[in-house]
């Protein structure tokens, strides 16, 4: 954590950036951000944990991913790009059916690299 303690801290009070965590009995158990552009487009950025990869819960990431959306729609904004860490071929994972109840499509594939 010391690594990155002050850029988080930064972070947390940048312009333009919305962010939001669920919590549970006071403790976090879930974060996401998002970056408001000033063309009113909004921008999925910084999660955890990251479903599919950190955590095979995915309910906490879709309440959140919920309440941004209806936030953001809310503040104008006028579309929304995110992406799936956890990538699938067959897309069958509850990401992709998440994102699809918010009213996401998918315009294009990205391939994942990782240094095993």
């Amino acid at each position: 954590m010391q690594l990155t303690k002050s850029w988080l801290l930064d972070f947390a009070v940048r312009e333009d950036w919305h962010h939001y965590m669920l919590m549970e009995a006071s403790r976090i158990i879930a974060v996401r951000s998002i970056f408001i552009g000033k063309d009113k487009m909004a921008f999925w950025g910084v999660e955890a944990p990251i479903p599919g990869l950190m955590t095979n819960d995915f309910f906490m990431d879709f309440a959140l991913a919920y309440h941004i959306v209806k936030e953001g729609l809310q503040m104008g904004v006028k579309g929304f790009a995110g992406d799936i860490e956890a990538v699938s071929d067959t897309m069958d994972t509850p990401a992709y059916s998440n994102f699809k109840k918010l009213g996401f499509s998918i315009p294009y594939r990205r391939k994942i690299y990782k240094l095993k």
